[in-house]
This record gives C-alpha cells, structure tokens and sequence, in this order.
C-alpha cells in the first residue's frame, strides 16, 4: 500500500513549470539551454537589450530554435514593434516542429491572437482560436461532434449543473481557446455558439477542480455547484487556480451567454454564484447584472 498520495493539481502544476525550465538533456546540451534562460530571465526583468545580446549569441553558436525564435518576437512586442513581432512568432510557428515540449507552440498561436484582438483583427482572432481547437484529437471525432450538440441542448435545458454532473474534460491547451472564442461569440451576438465553447471551458476547469477535492477528501462526489465553489474558496490554492484558470470570467460570461439566449433563470443562477464566490471585477459585473441585466458590449467587425 502506498504510504502517501500527491495532489493532482500540485502535480500538473509542477509537471508543467520543470518540463519548461529543467528539460532532460545531455552534459553537452546544457549550454544551449543555460543561455536561453539566461536571456528569458534578462526578459522577465525588462532588459530587452541583453535579452537581444544573448538571444543573438545563441543563435550563432545554436542556430535556429523556435523558442529563442519566439522569445524574439516577445522582446519586439513588449517594445511595440508589433509587426516585427509577428514576423518573429509567425517564424516560430514555421519551427514549431522543433519546439522541445511540442505544445509551446500554442503559446506562440495565444500570442498572436491577442495582438489580432488588440488589433481589432477579429477575423484572424477567431481563426487563430479555432486553429488550437482543430488540432485537439477529439475535435475529429463523430464522437465529439454529437456531444457538443447535447451539451448545448443540456445547459439550456437543464443548466450547467447537470452538465458537470455528466461529464469530464481534461484541462488543457484547448482549454483557454474554448474560453476565449466564447467570450467572442457573446460579444458579436452569436449566444449558442458562446454557450457551447464556454460550457466546454468550464467543465475542463472544474473538473480539475473536482479531482483536487477528491484528493482532499476521497469520499467527495460532485452533486452541486455552490457545495464545490464553496470547498474550493476556502483553500487559497484551490481559490488561486480559479482565478489564475480564467474560471470566474468563464462563469460571467456563460451567464451573459445564457441572458442572451433568452435562458434568464440559468443566468441568474451562475451570476449569483459568481457574485457570491469570485473576486474582483467578475464579482462586481456579476452583482451588476443580477440588479440590471443587459447584453455585454457589442464588438464589430
């Protein structure tokens, strides 16, 4: 029998910053690496000059990489050269091949989606956004397919409570894409399909979630959402993953979603969980809505 058990959350968040900073390489690679974190650190303190210097310098003695390729394009960007920086991230999309941990590249795709939004590009926003959902393996299943379009039917129907009594979903690089084109869709009007992709977010959030409190307590079995909000804000960790996972804003805006669509009781309900359990601006556009519900702010294209 095992004499100890290690969080589920702890472990994906370990897994995920060692895997970045401590890649498994020979003797004779660790010069490679030791100069790109030497030029990322340099990055995370603003002095994009050495940055530059050291990038430059392991080019020469390295050639190509799409992560110093990338790293290039963020020194660009943070210093406004935002068309250099594309043509540097657009580069390292090229690359992506040879990305050590293979799903960075979709922190080059995130990048550049957000300069498209900053932008006002919404076309190439949302195509960026479904380009990371096309290469998740189960976007190409019938299976997948037929699930979606239940899901949309139960969440209208019966509320997302149901749903996350029902499924799972992993919480991975999809993950995000799946909040963001929601958080879209409910901007340009498009309420079903906002439905579906912040429905798809929020499960893979929560079912981490879920995992974690079961690792707590393994007795725990989901039954409803206000009992697992309520375990999770009284634990910092739990508390902080919610936050930092985007889960709040999925939760404001799958309500507004739902208003939207003309399902007000499911609205207010996720509404005033928010109201009652998130932080921040979410919370305060939460109370707003259940005093004076209105339709988010229209983008146009």
């Amino acid at each position: 029998m095992k004499t100890w058990k290690c969080s589920y959350l702890g472990i994906l968040l370990f897994c995920g910053s060692t895997l970045f900073i401590f890649p498994q390489a020979t003797s004779q690679d660790q010069p490679e690496w030791y100069l790109l974190e030497k030029g990322r650190d340099a990055f995370r303190k603003g002095d994009f000059a050495e940055t530059l210097t050291l990038l430059k310098r392991f080019q020469a003695t390295h050639g190509e990489k799409p992560e110093a390729v990338f790293l290039t394009g963020q020194v660009y960007e943070a210093e406004g050269e935002n068309r250099l920086a594309q043509k540097y991230y657009e580069r390292a999309l090229e690359l992506s091949k040879q990305f050590y941990v293979l799903e960075d590249k979709y922190q080059v795709l995130y990048r550049l989606a957000h300069m498209y939004l900053a932008e006002k590009r919404y076309k190439e926003y949302e195509s960026i956004l479904l380009e990371i959902l096309r290469d998740h393996p189960e976007s190409r299943s019938e299976r997948f397919e037929k699930f979606r379009n239940s899901l949309s039917k139960l969440v209208t129907t019966d509320g997302f409570n149901a749903a996350l009594q029902l499924y799972r979903l992993r919480n991975d690089f999809a993950t995000r894409a799946n909040r963001e084109l929601g958080i879209f869709y409910c901007r340009t009007r498009r309420s079903d399909k906002a439905i579906l992709h912040l429905t798809l977010s929020q499960i893979g959030i929560l079912s981490t979630l879920i995992e974690e409190v079961k690792f707590i307590d393994p007795g725990y079995q989901f039954k409803d959402l206000k009992e697992l909000l309520t375990l999770a804000v009284s634990r910092p960790y739990l508390r902080g993953y919610l936050n930092e996972s985007g889960g709040w804003e999925g939760f404001y805006f799958l309500a507004s979603s739902l208003y939207l669509h003309g399902v007000m009781d499911q609205a207010k309900l996720i509404w005033d969980l928010t109201s009652q359990f998130a932080e921040g601006e979410m919370k305060a556009r939460s109370q707003r809505q259940l005093q004076k519900p209105q339709p988010e702010p229209l983008i146009g294209f």
